[in-house]
C-alpha cells in the first residue's frame, strides 16, 4: 500500500492534501482523484425538470468524509491530474459540441411531431433550421485563416488566435442560448411535472387495477380455452357468465385481446 492509500485509508485529509500538491506526480494525482471520487457520494441535484449529478459538499457528507469531499469541491487537485485537459480551448470546444449538436438536431428532425399546427412552428423545422445556422460557423472558422498570397506564401499568424476569439464567441452564445431558453421554460416546468405526476399516478392505478383482476383474468381466459374449441367463441363466454366470471362483452374482448 502506497503512501497516500494509507492516508486515504486513515482519511487524514489534511495530510493527503499537502502529500498531492508537494509530493505527487501528476500520474498520482490522477490515482487520488479517482480514489476521492470513488469515496465521496454522489447526489442528483434539482430543480424543475432540470437535474445533473454532482458530488457531495462537505456539509452534506458524515464529518470523516469531509475533508475529501472538500478536496474534491476546490478543484485543484481535478486540474494537476488532468493538466491541459481540465481547460481546453474554447476552439477544441467547439469541435467537439458541432457534431454532437448537428447529430441531435438530425435525430430531433427524424422524430415524429408531438404537437400540432404550423410547420415552421415544429419540431423537425427548428432542429433543421438550428442544424442549418450551426452549419455556417467552420465556414467562418475556416476564414480566419488566412492562406497567404504569391508573394507572400506564410500563413496569417493571427489566424489561430482569431479562430479562438470566434470559436469563444460560438460556445457563449449557444451555452448562452440554452441558458435563456431554460429559463423561458421555468414557467412550464411546473405544468410539466404536474402532468408527470398525473401521468404516474394513473400508471400505478392501471398496475394496480391489473393485479386486483389478475386472478380474475386468468380463470376466465383459462376457462375459455378449455370451452372454444368445443363451443366456439360466443357460446363459451356465455357459459363463462353463467359461471360468474364476468360478462359476455367483456370475457369476449379480453379474449380476442389474448389472441393477437
Amino acid at each position: 500500500m502506497s503512501d497516500w492509500q494509507k492516508l486515504v485509508e486513515n482519511k487524514e485529509w489534511s495530510a493527503l492534501n499537502d502529500f498531492w500538491r508537494h509530493h505527487a506526480s501528476q500520474e498520482v494525482c490522477a490515482e487520488i482523484l479517482e480514489a476521492l471520487r470513488h469515496l465521496v457520494p454522489v447526489f442528483e441535484r434539482t430543480n424543475g425538470t432540470e437535474s445533473r449529478f454532482e458530488h457531495a459538499l462537505p456539509r452534506e457528507v458524515p464529518p470523516d468524509l469531509a475533508g475529501a469531499a472538500q478536496i474534491l469541491c476546490l478543484g485543484e487537485l481535478e486540474a494537476t491530474a488532468l493538466d491541459d485537459d481540465f481547460i481546453t480551448t474554447y476552439l477544441t470546444q467547439w469541435n467537439e459540441l458541432f457534431p454532437q449538436v448537428q447529430k441531435s438536431c438530425a435525430e430531433l428532425a427524424a422524430l415524429p411531431e408531438v404537437t400540432d399546427g404550423a410547420a415552421d412552428m415544429s419540431r423537425a423545422h427548428h432542429a433543421k433550421k438550428a442544424s442549418e445556422l450551426l452549419a455556417f460557423i467552420p465556414a467562418i472558422l475556416e476564414a480566419m485563416l488566412y492562406p497567404g498570397d504569391a508573394e507572400d506564401e506564410e500563413p496569417d499568424e493571427l489566424g489561430t488566435p482569431l479562430q479562438e476569439h470566434v470559436a469563444m464567441a460560438a460556445v457563449y452564445a449557444f451555452t448562452a442560448g440554452r441558458h435563456f431558453q431554460l429559463a423561458i421554460g421555468k414557467e412550464h416546468e411546473l405544468d410539466a411535472l404536474r402532468g408527470g405526476k398525473v401521468l404516474k399516478s394513473a400508471r400505478k392505478a392501471a398496475e394496480q387495477t391489473n393485479a386486483l383482476h389478475a386472478a380474475q383474468r386468468e380463470r376466465r381466459l383459462a376457462r375459455m380455452a378449455e370451452l372454444v374449441p368445443h363451443l366456439g367463441p360466443s357460446q363459451a363466454a356465455r357459459n363463462c357468465e353463467r359461471e360468474g366470471l364476468g360478462a359476455v362483452s367483456a370475457i369476449l374482448s379480453q379474449w380476442h385481446r389474448h389472441q393477437k
